[in-house]
């Protein structure tokens, strides 16, 4: 909960989140900026390095937890070095019309994926950021992303 923030352009809220995934000892160099001067407002984090599976996996999750945690960010990107046909990864919140936004697809998916893993009953929240209104809530978003993207989030001593 201390790594919540109202604004995406306070860079130590977002390398904040960062440390709860242990990018920098797990992702390698990479630099994280912010966009504010126009909507959609959005961070951006930049790796230095073509990252493996496991790290598009805690890059997944700090799209998520960044969307989650910062109240007026609407978009988290990655950017990585050009390789092959690989895409920088971005995610949105559900802005309006767009259907591909976070709130429409990411939440509800996982929750019905870890409540089919662990026998649970969850309800997806509306939006991504309402995970983050209690602790219990934010718990649980972090046990649904530690179930589905295997980061480690909810063992013991991480």
């Amino acid at each position: 909960m201390d790594a919540r923030a109202p604004h995406c352009d306070d860079l130590a809220a977002l390398s904040r989140i960062a440390e709860i995934l242990h990018l920098p000892d797990r992702l390698g160099s990479y630099t994280i900026s912010s966009q504010t001067s126009k909507h959609p407002y959005e961070c951006t984090l930049e790796s230095a390095e073509r990252p493996t599976d496991e790290q598009l996996s805690l890059v997944t999750c700090y799209n998520l937890l960044t969307l989650a945690l910062v109240d007026n960010l609407e978009d988290s990107l990655f950017k990585r070095p050009a390789y092959g046909d690989s895409p920088d990864l971005s995610m949105t919140v559900n802005i309006g019309m767009m259907l591909d936004g976070v709130n429409e697809t990411v939440p509800p998916a996982l929750v019905e994926e870890y409540n089919a893993a662990n026998g649970a009953d969850w309800e997806p929240k509306a939006s991504i950021k309402d995970y983050t209104r209690s602790p219990a809530d934010l718990q649980r978003l972090l046990m649904i992303l530690d179930s589905f993207y295997d980061t480690g989030l909810t063992t013991r001593g991480s």
